[in-house]
């Protein structure tokens, strides 16, 4: 035998030896595959060990397979242009920082319309016109919705007797005032004459706010209870409770067409810091027309849908029947109740009303949303603000089916103002006793508490869903 073949055959023995005389455990197994950072990143098993990439224990850390956090998410949508601020504890919150707040987090929003805009209200999780605070979750939308400018309303901050020198003359003041003040746009005084309705001097134009930006009306003004009260004047400054001209249809009663300032003659006048009417309405004052009163004027070429968006809240309506203010409390709630369940509206109601022991308000948790009317329009911003207001930022006369309470009706509440109790002679001897010579109570289209009824007969009650 070769020596090569001598060789080879010596190695055969040794492997054949060491296969046979092997004893130990048997090796363990090679890992399976581990699944790359671009494994994880896909939606299937990509490593063929049966698991879903993301449920792969390999994976759960992987930035991939991280739950989605979408944050807040803010838009803006519309005719019109601006912009929304967020703020968390004081702090601004721009975009990065919405989109990576932890749920739960609160958030305070406000909107702020462009050069010639408008804020027309919230979308999605905010609602109204007012600021909203949220409390952020994943994929929480919001949308400010803005449209063009529109028209201006407002009362002068000037006085002046009946003498306008007619209609154009009233409109060239109007004018002037609101070139002084740096508002742009034609302008027109609000009155009628013995040959047209005031409305002509509005003919064509469409939505009409405040200078504050508040509503006061779509495709009119001060029709019924109204949206907001006309009280600002030109450069945006809130005036007293004031009187200011008003409409007239009568040649010679009001001052010759808006002509004459002969002392003998009268004139109608109305307060503007507490109804939203332009008429005279239930709140009449006769003055001569030669004495002094302020005047509305209002914004005519613009053409603007302002349709309320509507804000969430509890239910606020005035009652369509009548209540004893002699029989108590108890009958005015149930009054309450019984309209709202007739009308198929959840919840439980109680009648605003205030005696000399606490104020009508103390009845109601405050904590909660604010009270809208049926049209969604709030009486005021907030159900804090009930606890100090003087009164409501909107009339409350909107009965639940939207009608509109009478001018001439009453409103029992009580008190001198919402946080107010109501003393023994305003209040039906504690709704109690027929002795009382008044009622202290609203007007339906009135925002001040001050009405006062003679006698303790029946009237409506303003009712506010708990």
């Amino acid at each position: 035998m070769s020596r090569w073949w001598a060789l080879a055959l010596a190695a055969l023995s040794a492997c054949t030896i060491a296969r046979v005389t092997y004893t130990g455990e048997p090796p363990d197994p090679p890992p399976d595959p581990q699944p790359s950072a671009e494994d994880c990143a896909m939606p299937g098993d990509e490593d063929g060990n049966g698991l879903a990439d993301c449920q792969d224990p390999a994976c759960a850390a992987a930035p991939a397979c991280q739950p989605v956090h979408h944050g807040i998410v803010l838009t803006t949508t519309g005719t019109g242009h601006g912009t929304i601020t967020a703020g968390v504890n004081g702090a601004p919150c721009d975009a990065a920082c919405l989109a990576g707040l932890p749920p739960g987090t609160v958030v305070q929003l406000t909107a702020t319309a462009g050069a010639d805009s408008w804020f027309h209200g919230w979308l999605g999780a905010c609602d109204g016109r007012h600021a909203c605070t949220v409390t952020s979750s994943d994929g929480l939308r919001i949308t400010a919705d803005f449209t063009p400018m529109p028209n201006r309303v407002f009362v002068s901050s000037t006085l002046h007797d009946a003498n306008f020198g007619g209609i154009a003359g009233g409109d060239a003041l109007c004018q002037e005032l609101a070139t002084s003040a740096g508002l742009d746009g034609t302008y027109h005084i609000l009155l009628s004459t013995s040959t047209a309705f005031w409305t002509t001097q509005i003919s064509g134009a469409r939505g009409f706010i405040r200078i504050d930006g508040e509503p006061v009306g779509d495709k009119t003004i001060g029709a019924g209870a109204g949206m907001y009260n006309i009280r600002f004047d030109e450069r945006g400054k809130a005036g007293p409770n004031s009187t200011h001209w008003v409409l007239g249809a009568i040649q010679g009663v009001y001052c010759a067409d808006w002509t004459s300032n002969a002392m003998a003659a009268t004139g109608d006048a109305s307060f503007t810091a507490r109804t939203a009417l332009l008429d005279a309405g239930d709140l009449p004052v006769r003055i001569s027309c030669g004495g002094s009163s302020h005047f509305v004027c209002a914004e005519v070429d613009r053409n603007v849908d302002i349709t309320p968006i509507p804000t969430r809240g509890r239910l606020a309506f005035t009652s369509a029947g009548m209540w004893d203010p002699t029989s108590g409390i108890a009958r005015a709630d149930a009054l309450c109740t019984a309209e709202a369940t007739a009308a198929g509206k959840p919840g439980t109601f109680k009648a605003l009303l205030a005696t000399s022991q606490a104020s009508g308000i103390s009845r109601f948790d405050t904590s909660g949303a604010p009270w809208v009317r049926v049209d969604g329009l709030p009486l005021l911003p907030s159900a804090q603000d009930f606890q100090a207001a003087v009164g409501f930022d909107l009339a409350p006369g909107v009965r639940l089916d939207g009608s509109v309470v009478p001018h001439f009706g009453a409103i029992a509440f009580g008190g001198a103002n919402l946080g107010a109790v109501g003393p023994l002679g305003s209040t039906c001897g504690d709704w109690s006793s027929g002795a009382s010579a008044s009622v202290n109570g609203f007007s339906p289209w009135d925002t001040l508490a001050n009405f006062v009824s003679t006698g303790c007969t029946p009237v409506a009650v303003l009712c506010l869903q708990e």
